[in-house]
């Protein structure tokens, strides 16, 4: 799995990897009981503070994407981390700022639908190229 950090966004790191661990889950490029690396090693490799790796992880823990097993991180099976219900306190307070954007454009159901596509079209590209 390659993990992208881009230490000039705005965007906090250890969000970003989140969601760069996230993407790999959704596509396939890590899988369920894989060993990730450990924090030191991620740490090392991205060239970030060890600190950041360990609150991304534990996040990750917190919405049961990881586990924990003997100080090492495993992705869990899918269907558990489905089960636990924090994805839809996620879910729903990226949806609230989705439709908040949505109703301040004053952007149709159909423009919303197609711009859903569009960047559908686009994610699902960006996964197949890694």
């Amino acid at each position: 799995m390659i993990i992208e950090i881009d230490l000039e966004s705005s965007t906090p790191i250890y969000e970003q990897l989140i969601w760069e661990i996230k993407k790999g889950v959704a596509n396939k490029k890590v899988n369920s009981g894989q060993e990730m690396p450990s924090v030191r090693e991620l740490a090392g490799d991205l060239g970030i503070n060890l600190h950041t790796v360990n609150k991304a992880y534990k996040l990750l823990e917190d919405e049961g994407i990881l586990l924990r097993r003997r100080n090492r991180f495993v992705v869990n099976e899918v269907e558990n981390f489905k089960e636990n219900g924090s994805w839809r306190e996620e879910m729903d307070d990226l949806l609230y700022k989705i439709i908040i954007n949505e109703k301040l454009l004053e952007l149709s159901e159909d423009d919303f639908s197609a711009l859903y596509q569009e960047n559908l079209k686009k994610i699902e590209s960006k996964m197949e190229d890694e």
